[in-house]
């Protein structure tokens, strides 16, 4: 009688596996999970809360080596749902996959190789933080980024203490500040009208201009300069300069200073001063300046 009632037990239980590990597909079955063979080898399908054509498949593709995807456990009682991807092979280190590692997710790019871009999230201590992205397109900027801006001399040039001889803005040049023949150590000042942020780290300048030679020898000297409110006064401070350019030939002036590092303060304007000799049918041309910054 014992053997007979275990050899019953036997069988039930054996049929309760197989029904869980290797049952026949059954689309008329109501919220039905199958192994399904029929449609294709590796695949599960649920039928839903309706029966008809329509269910969710989780396939698996053919391995090349021994892959555990492991479903987490939730520390807390709620639904929870998957990420989906459109790629067909979407995982790390793969052509334009996404991924996620400790509070990061990391992009591949359209490349396979060891360089990847990370969105990387501080650890938040003082509640819950919210960064939101207009409903627009555009560039996203980024701190410690570089960036260049033009001055146009001649809406914010002005001659100097001895800068009778620089023409600025003439009929025939109108966006040019120029130094004819025959002038000595002419100075103009181009203020710098970029809005500067407070703690923006200036790091260089570029004069743009020209140098008309005809075989005499024409110089030009540029440097950064920074006004500083006091109690007494204004104090006028050089911040950098570049070496003194001395030409005899026709030249393009592309020259000035990548080595600065100056921090701008609340109670600080900048200018750059400009100074050129020219010798007989030489002259010298100024377009602009570039100023090179990083932002705070």
């Amino acid at each position: 009688m014992k053997k007979i009632v275990f050899t019953i037990i036997l069988c039930m239980v054996m049929s309760v596996i197989g029904a869980v590990s290797h049952t026949p597909y059954d689309p008329g079955a109501v919220h039905k999970t199958d192994f399904d063979e029929s449609m294709d080898a590796n695949i599960i399908v649920f039928e839903g809360s309706t029966v008809d054509a329509c269910e969710t498949s989780f396939k698996s593709a053919d391995p090349v080596c021994d892959a555990n995807i492991i479903l987490p456990a939730p520390a807390t009682i709620g639904s929870y749902y998957p990420v989906l991807s459109t790629l067909a092979n979407n995982r790390p280190d793969i052509a334009n996959g996404i991924w996620f590692g400790t509070s990061q997710i990391i992009a591949e790019g359209s490349t396979a190789d060891a360089c990847e871009i990370i969105l990387a999230f501080t650890n938040p201590t003082t509640g819950d933080k919210t960064i939101t992205f207009p409903a627009s397109t555009g560039t996203v900027l980024l701190t410690g980024r570089t960036t260049q801006q033009f001055i146009q001399s001649i809406a914010y040039a002005k001659l100097g203490a001895s800068g009778a001889g620089w023409v600025i803005g003439a009929a025939d040049s109108t966006s040019l500040a120029t130094l004819p023949a025959s002038q000595t150590d002419e100075n103009m000042v181009i203020p710098i009208t970029v809005p500067l942020k407070v703690g923006t780290i200036i790091t260089g300048f570029t004069i743009n201009g020209q140098i008309e030679s005809a075989g005499n020898t024409a110089t030009l000297d540029a440097s950064l300069r920074k006004m500083t409110a006091v109690d007494s006064d204004f104090t006028d401070a050089a911040v950098g300069a570049f070496t003194t350019l001395t030409k005899t030939a026709d030249y393009k002036v592309v020259d000035g200073n990548s080595l600065l590092n100056e921090t701008v303060a609340a109670d600080e304007s900048f200018y750059i001063l400009v100074e050129g000799t020219t010798a007989a049918s030489t002259d010298i041309a100024i377009g602009g300046v570039t100023i090179t910054v990083t932002e705070p």
